[in-house]
């Protein structure tokens, strides 16, 4: 009887360990998938920009990632901002080993957001982890200019105004910030403060919204409050510009729900005053999946943004803020994606979005009205890293710069006939998707 019950005991013990070591596997799995499900893919690169000079027609992409140098040990990201000429009518993307290096700093600098002015003046700006102290973060900027060789661009950026933690600093505590550029002015439109719980995943959400003026040459000229309040909660601040006004747009947080209200106001950064301000309280919003740009021929902003049920919405805004035209029920819009846009001398401007997860879709706009269509599958899913668009000199292609998991990558498109048509035709065409 005390042998077996020996070996019985030493069998419940063997058994025991079995289950317990099969369910700690099992606990263990669950949670590096949970883990792997809920990773920051910003964590990798953050931050996609397509930009032309006007004075010498010379195109660059310009991003944030930490490819090269990965996260510290203590979890803190080390972004670096990183920058390649591209030629779009024979796009290539550079390797992580011959990509150039605009700002190398300690901590993070990121996401990257660049604008060019008519007069050829480039502004970078960013959010720093770098000497930021108690504040953790800091906005801060840096300009430049496309370097010349006999006249000619060199594919290079020269620094007009350097990065300087002391000098070139827009706000300590400052972050999200994001860029856009009428003629002579840039305008840096960024989120101060955070707060704890709710936005994604409750994480937390930003506090107040700002904006700030700053001279082609770097100087800070205007700085003034856009939403700012202890009862709301707005951030991720994203920026349009036209000739001589900026559209500001945000988002704001509401209590107890999962989505986030639509916010834009226009703002005159030579007078710095806001010219009209709109909270769109029926528009429900999926919190950072939204955008703006310029249509200089048509003279009009196109908000993109996706709601909250999943679908996609476009509203046509003019430089007093009211709204020229709307186009509800169209596939989501890619979350920090801006699109190709082709507005030339007509009175029609072509555009296209990376959409739904696998899929990008063209649209005609005039002042008054949006083309649009569904978009076909692919092969491939978009990041919420950062994207941006660009066509070539004769609507022949469509390239998408995105940041991927280990790099950047381009993706391009032929074109349809159909989509390059300056037509009143409510259509607009998807094209098969070719990775490069």
């Amino acid at each position: 009887m005390k042998k077996t019950a020996k070996i019985f005991n030493a069998l419940a013990i063997i058994i025991l360990v079995s289950t317990l070591a099969v369910c700690y596997a099992f606990l263990l799995n669950e949670t590096r998938t949970e883990a792997a499900a809920s990773r920051d893919a910003r964590e990798d690169a953050h931050g996609m920009n397509y930009v032309i000079d006007p004075e010498t027609d010379q195109s660059y992409l310009i991003w944030t990632d930490e490819y090269l140098s990965g996260t510290s040990s203590d979890g803190s990201w080390t972004h670096n901002i990183y920058y390649q000429s591209i030629d779009i009518n024979n796009p290539k993307i550079a390797s992580n080993a011959n990509k150039l290096t605009l700002i190398s700093a300690p901590e993070a600098q990121e996401p990257a957001s660049a604008s060019f002015s008519k007069s050829g003046s480039l502004i970078v700006t960013f959010e720093d982890g770098n000497k930021a102290g108690k504040y953790t973060l800091a906005q801060r900027y840096a300009i430049y200019k496309s370097q010349l060789k006999d006249g000619i661009p060199t594919g290079k950026l020269t620094a007009v105004k350097k990065y300087n933690t002391k000098k070139t600093t827009i706000l300590m505590g400052g972050h999200s910030g994001h860029a856009s550029s009428t003629d002579t002015k840039h305008v840096v439109f960024y989120s101060e403060g955070w707060i704890n719980g709710g936005g994604v995943n409750g994480l937390g959400t930003g506090n107040d919204v700002r904006v700030c003026t700053i001279s082609g040459s770097g100087k800070i000229l205007h700085q003034r409050k856009v939403a700012v309040g202890n009862k709301t909660r707005d951030w991720w601040p994203v920026t349009a510009s036209s000739s001589d006004r900026s559209l500001l747009v945000w988002q704001r947080y509401v209590k107890k729900h999962t989505y986030s209200l639509l916010c834009f106001a226009v703002y005159d950064p030579d007078t710095n005053k806001i010219i009209s301000k709109h909270i769109k309280t029926n528009l429900h919003m999926k919190y950072y999946s939204y955008n703006a740009v310029y249509l200089k021929n048509i003279d009009r902003y196109l908000i993109s943004f996706t709601q909250s049920d999943g679908s996609g919405t476009l509203l046509l805004v003019d430089q007093n803020g009211n709204i020229a035209a709307v186009k509800k029920g169209l596939p989501s819009f890619v979350r920090e994606a801006s699109p190709a846009v082709y507005s030339d001398s007509s009175d029609t401007a072509i555009l296209c979005f990376a959409q739904g997860d696998r899929s990008i879709c063209y649209y005609r706009v005039t002042k008054n009205s949006i083309t649009h269509t569904a978009s076909d599958s692919s092969d491939s899913q978009w990041s919420y890293r950062g994207t941006s668009g660009f066509f070539d000199s004769d609507i022949s292609k469509v390239s998408f710069a995105t940041l991927g998991r280990h790099n950047a990558e381009l993706y391009v498109y032929s074109v349809p006939d159909q989509a390059k048509a300056l037509s009143s035709k409510d259509r607009a065409y998807c094209s098969t998707r070719t990775q490069q």
